[in-house]
């Protein structure tokens, strides 16, 4: 499962970090999301989107929050 996640954060990089590899691990090998995690996860990448967007151009605020949007609903459902 190590060489999956690995390489599954390789691949998508700009939205899982390397520190989330081993929950991605966990999840794998289960089957299951940890909610805690999985909400620790989301806040923080919505922390990033919201740090991104200080510093970016009119149309990647505009994609950011969907993003954050997304994430918001998504933290709900967990």
């Amino acid at each position: 499962m190590s060489k999956i996640a690995k390489s599954l954060q390789a691949a998508y990089g700009c939205n899982i970090y390397k520190e989330d590899i081993p929950e991605l691990e966990e999840i794998l090998e289960t089957g299951m999301l940890n909610s805690e995690k999985a909400q620790a996860g989301i806040k923080k990448f919505i922390q990033n989107c919201e740090f991104e967007k200080e510093n970016c151009e009119q149309w990647r605020i505009a994609y950011l929050d969907r993003c954050i949007n997304q994430a918001l609903v998504n933290l709900e459902l967990i």
